[in-house]
């Protein structure tokens, strides 16, 4: 009995480890300060594809311009793509069903790579290229794709400032913090405003006090003057 359920637990612990933990989803949305640094959302093109350690390595050669102009190598990876925008703002996510899996299951992928057609950002100090080594391009992302238990099966990018980074947790929004930002600015320019009216009704309050006061003192100084004549 203990050798069967221990077989049945091998059994189970292959399958999950085999290719169906090899697909993942992933999640990709622009960075909150993007707006900051280009004064509008730029438009991004961003393909993810499951590749060979073959295409990873040329991928990792090219430039985005490199990429996306090669029409022969990026049809050849059936990538999935995404789009953003100033009118589209709100992150994507690449399912792990999609049916792109299934295509490129069958070359055994090695890498998941993500590039990201972006406008770059000209750093204000550049260090010095080394001769014959090719820079890498920080609009691409070229990760080990891994037959693991504990491989997480989700992974987070975020589109910064002529690059593409990372993260921990899923984008948000940015839209969504502006909005919230623009909340709680109406929220306390309200609350200035009633404080503003509140301050301004008691002001006139005590002027109508000070008023009626003063007009009380002259009708006495008016009746103790008649009261003098007679």
């Amino acid at each position: 009995m203990n050798k069967n359920l221990t077989r049945v637990a091998v059994c189970v612990g292959i399958f999950l480890c085999s290719g169906c933990w090899t697909r993942t989803n992933i999640y990709a949305g622009y960075g909150t300060n993007l707006k900051d640094s280009y004064t509008i959302y730029p438009t991004v093109e961003l393909d993810i594809a499951a590749v060979t350690e073959e295409e990873a390595n040329e991928i990792k050669n090219l430039t985005v311009e490199g990429y996306f102009t090669n029409d022969t190598l990026r049809k050849s990876l059936y990538p999935y793509t995404m789009q953003f925008s100033k009118e589209q703002t709100v992150p994507d996510e690449m399912d792990r069903d999609i049916e792109q899996w299934d295509k490129w299951e069958e070359k055994d992928p090695t890498h998941i790579v993500l590039i990201a057609d972006m406008p770059r950002v000209i750093e204000a100090k550049k260090e010095k290229a080394i001769p014959g080594v090719t820079e890498k391009d920080p609009r691409i992302n070229v990760f080990e794709l891994t037959s693991s238990w504990f491989w997480p099966r989700s992974h987070y990018f975020e589109i910064k400032p002529g690059r593409l980074v990372r993260i921990k947790s899923k984008p948000i929004d940015p839209e969504d913090e502006a909005k919230e930002r623009a909340k709680i600015e109406a929220e306390e320019k309200k609350k200035a405003e009633e404080q503003a009216k509140e301050e301004k009704k008691e002001q006139q309050q005590q002027q109508a006090k000070a008023k009626r006061k003063a007009e009380r003192k002259r009708c006495r100084t008016r009746r103790c003057k008649r009261m003098a004549d007679d």
